[in-house]
């Protein structure tokens, strides 16, 4: 399947995988070991390290689709509207 510069491809597709999956959870993680010993803190500090993790992660992997959206690339093909018509 053809693919267009806003794919994720590669080390693109590997990195968000591992970013979308892993960052949350270790700033999870991270958010329950520096919240403290009682145990209302820690969730709380789970919760608010999960949250933050999804946004970045997400916004990260947004970026990483915005990197080679170039129209003008020789590899994306400008069709005409008469070109697709004559091809039915």
């Amino acid at each position: 399947m053809p693919t267009t510069g806003g794919d994720l491809v590669g080390w693109k597709l590997a990195g968000a995988g591992v970013l979308t999956f892993l960052f949350p959870l270790i700033l999870a993680i991270m958010g329950v070991v520096f919240a403290g010993g009682e145990k209302t803190r820690q969730v709380v500090g789970a919760v608010v390290g999960l949250i933050i993790g999804i946004v970045i992660a997400a916004t990260t992997v947004r970026l990483l689709k915005k990197v080679d959206r170039n129209p003008n690339k020789p590899d994306t093909k400008n069709c005409d509207i008469e070109e697709i018509k004559e091809h039915r």
